[in-house]
């Protein structure tokens, strides 16, 4: 068991939600007690001193094995796992979003980049080809200004953005509104990008599909990175 898998089985635990898990983290980290340590407790100290329901911590006990195997997959992948008190973690996601910061971030990339001063695009897939050549253009300018341009990875403005800041041989974010597992590169991008000029991130269980709201969530992050 490590510090990862554990994380792991917290996240897919059924009514653990983001909320819950910060708080409970941030609690485990004050009383200096391993999230591996934790997820090996008894149950009943899980519910009668960490609040879990008994359907939370019998769900929490067998998803070990899965958690394993995501984990797994991770590891294959380069994908990192930041918690929010991590050293890595960015400092501005805390700073902006406070309490709703993500607990976990899933990595794949130079993180480096996430210490350039950033911008953030947000906007709609379906944006017409003017649109889409006018936020091509302003990412180049704060591409060439050495910037960090983050999106979302959609089509349309997103895509737009990262473009424009590859093109000028800078770097681009993609902050994803599924999980880190079903990131593809888009063929678009595919003659652009470098082993470190690009970051992947996602705050959702490695293998979630895509979701309206939690496209909608990814929005606030990419504001909290910016």
């Amino acid at each position: 068991m490590n510090r990862e898998t554990a994380i792991l089985q917290l996240m897919h635990t059924p009514g653990i939600g983001a909320k819950r898990l910060s708080r409970l983290l941030a609690r485990l980290k004050a009383e200096n007690y391993p999230a591996e340590d934790f997820v090996a407790a008894p149950t009943i100290e899980m519910m009668e001193k960490y609040g879990l329901t008994e359907v939370m911590a019998s769900s929490l006990k067998g998803l070990f094995t899965k958690a394993c195997e995501v984990s797994e997959e991770l590891w294959k992948h380069d994908i990192r796992i930041v918690m929010q008190h991590d050293q890595e973690y960015p400092a501005t996601l805390t700073e902006i979003l406070e309490e709703n910061a993500p607990p976990v971030l899933f990595i794949k990339g130079n993180l480096g980049i996430l210490n350039k001063k950033s911008v953030g695009f947000c906007g709609s897939r379906k944006a017409s080809e003017r649109g889409c050549e006018l936020v091509r253009n302003t990412a180049g300018l704060f591409a060439r200004n050495e910037i960090n341009v983050i999106s979302g990875y959609a089509h349309g403005i997103d895509l737009a953005a990262h473009i424009g800041a590859l093109e000028k041989g800078s770097v681009t974010t993609f902050v994803l509104p599924l999980g880190i597992l079903n990131f593809q590169l888009k063929s678009s991008l595919a003659d652009l990008i470098s082993e470190d000029n690009f970051l992947v991130i996602s705050e959702f269980i490695p293998h979630l599909g895509w979701e309206i709201h939690n496209a909608m969530r990814r929005n606030i992050t990419i504001c909290g990175l910016s």
